[in-house]
């Protein structure tokens, strides 16, 4: 009987022991949590990204053929330099334009916009053509003042292209070459007069460098 007891009490010492070291563990993993979520509270507040980098960029890019997509951010220390060299004490008062130019014709266009709105739809381009975009601040005479530059952009032709490769279909060596390479013939297989005979087979599958440049409808070709 004492030692079924003995037992019984070792089986509930095992217990304690078992809740002890599991109580212990869900008191460091709760302590972990916490240490990670102010080490991602710290990290966040020193490393946050920040919501302009005050640094003058003006990029273009295709949208389709006849559109063009533009944005930019700007440093507003510089933009306040150059306001005032036009003549303007702050920049409310200052009418931001942008400067299409148009590098085939040496045309321009000017176009007013919101410089808070950093971005910008540029429609109505003619395909083929190559442009580059300035941005700036008209004075009170009309003067312009450049803040950025883009980069040049050529938009993408809307047409089918013009180049045309006159050898579009391989010829018939280079079919059979490419016929034997793959495999298809065994020296175990075939002896040489059958190899022959494939090699003759395999004509139906190529057409003549002459044959090439000929002109053939539908109906010719059956």
């Amino acid at each position: 009987m004492s030692e079924v007891q003995e037992i019984s009490i070792n089986q509930l010492q095992q217990q304690g022991e078992v809740n002890s070291s599991g109580g212990q563990s869900s008191q460091t993993v709760q302590k972990k949590q916490q240490e990670e979520k102010k080490l991602t509270k710290d990290i966040t507040s020193i490393y946050q990204l920040p919501n302009d980098y005050q640094d003058n960029k003006l990029v273009l890019q295709v949208k389709n053929p006849q559109t063009a997509y533009l944005y930019w951010n700007y440093n507003q220390d510089q933009l306040e330099h150059i306001a005032k060299q036009a003549g303007y004490q702050n920049l409310s008062q200052v009418p931001f334009t942008l400067k299409l130019i148009e590098l085939d014709t040496a045309n321009n266009y000017h176009v007013t916009v919101d410089l808070k709105a950093k971005q910008w739809y540029l429609n109505d381009l003619n395909p083929g053509h190559t442009y580059q975009v300035k941005l700036g601040l008209l004075d009170r005479q009309g003067n312009f003042y450049t803040v950025m530059t883009s980069n040049r952009l050529l938009q993408p032709r809307n047409t089918i292209s013009n180049i045309l490769d006159k050898r579009w279909m391989t010829v018939e060596e280079e079919v059979k070459q490419i016929y034997w390479l793959s495999g298809v013939y065994s020296t175990e297989d075939y002896s040489s007069s059958k190899v022959a005979n494939k090699l003759k087979e395999v004509d139906i599958l190529a057409l003549s460098e002459a044959e090439l440049e000929k002109n053939y409808s539908s109906f010719e070709l059956y």
